[in-house]
């Protein structure tokens, strides 16, 4: 399709993934930065879909749709979302995600419960415990040092600086000389023990806060100052692991324009090299005063996908075989695995 935008990003729901390009139309998926190419329209519906047949996913690129055939679910799976943008990948950073925040009571809500019914059953701790035992074993092991209590955007470490020496949450007007490139966009920025996070003047402080927060709480559960998994830390420090804020979705696609080109092309080669990782998060999602806040997700989504994956593959990687996705396998009633012709 001539004119059309190809996004950098995988989406995880939203996740930036640098494994796979989706897009839809001309600056339709939230992401900022953007080079020329084709478009594979997203889908809605996965009705009669079957994500192996190639009559019928002719508008899904190959390493899309990890979807049962017809996108039926085993009756007895509790875990069942069905997102045909969403590959095997994906579909592994959000059991992730469901299974630990469960785990910390995050969606025991019972309007909660109702709302996630189509996605995922498993709403308490005990539920987990009782019906996906191995998933509950591995994420409370001590070993891996995961969060025990849900953050609530109040950071209060025992110790009031992080290893370079500044304040543990500190929004910085401005971008560190390293990041003076996407300063066109990015106006305020924090540091979380080495990972970063970018947001535009229009996002509010509390807002910036909030989520530097959530971050510091996932990686520092037991707020003594220091990371719990310093490992998981440091790699992902080591690929730049980054989230950027906007204060809307909208503010997020109108990003895009404001980005000079050159800036666009640093950017893009830093992800090509691996030297970046981001995770986008909306300001108007972030602690809303009458609904979920989705900085518990997004900002989990980067820790599991680009720090715990990486720093144990065999046991959290998002790719066949793994730990995490064999469990998975068993949580969605079989394996199903998207084309790789």
């Amino acid at each position: 399709m001539a004119g059309c935008v190809t996004l950098v990003f995988q989406i995880t729901r939203r996740q930036v993934n640098l494994r796979n390009v989706i897009a839809f139309g001309c600056l339709y998926i939230l992401a900022i930065f953007v080079f020329l190419g084709s478009c594979v329209p997203l889908i809605e519906s996965v009705d009669n879909a079957d994500c192996e047949d190639n009559e019928q996913n002719e508008d899904w690129e190959v390493d899309q749709c990890a979807l049962p055939p017809n996108g039926e679910y085993p009756e007895d799976a509790w875990y069942t979302y069905l997102d045909p943008t969403c590959d095997y990948a994906c579909m592994v950073t959000e059991y992730f995600y469901w299974a630990l925040t469960a785990l910390l009571q995050a969606q025991s809500d019972n309007h909660r419960c109702s709302d996630i019914a189509d996605e995922w059953v498993l709403c308490t701790n005990e539920q987990v415990k009782s019906r996906d035992p191995d998933i509950y074993t591995l994420l409370t092991d001590s070993q891996y040092a995961l969060p025990t209590i849900l953050p609530d955007g109040n950071y209060t470490p025992s110790q009031t600086s992080d290893s370079q020496g500044m304040p543990a949450i500190a929004i910085i007007g401005g971008l560190p000389s390293e990041w003076q490139f996407l300063s066109e966009v990015f106006s305020k920025y924090v540091n979380v023990f080495g990972v970063n996070i970018f947001a535009t003047k229009d996002t509010a402080n509390s807002k910036v806060g909030h989520a530097s927060n959530v971050l510091a709480q996932y990686l520092d559960n037991n707020a003594d100052g220091t990371p719990d998994n310093p490992a998981v830390v440091n790699t992902m420090t080591q690929v730049n692991a980054s989230i950027i804020m906007t204060s809307s979705e909208d503010d997020m696609e109108s990003l895009i324009r404001g980005l000079p080109v050159a800036a666009q092309q640093r950017f893009h080669e830093m992800i090509d090299r691996g030297q970046l990782e981001v995770q986008d998060l909306y300001g108007e999602e972030t602690d809303p005063p009458d609904a979920f806040d989705a900085s518990l997700e997004e900002v989990l989504h980067l820790i599991s996908s680009v720090g715990y994956a990486r720093t144990y593959p065999d046991i959290f990687g998002e790719e066949p075989g793994s730990t995490i996705a064999t469990y998975m396998d068993n949580a969605r009633g079989g394996h199903f695995e998207e084309r790789r012709d």
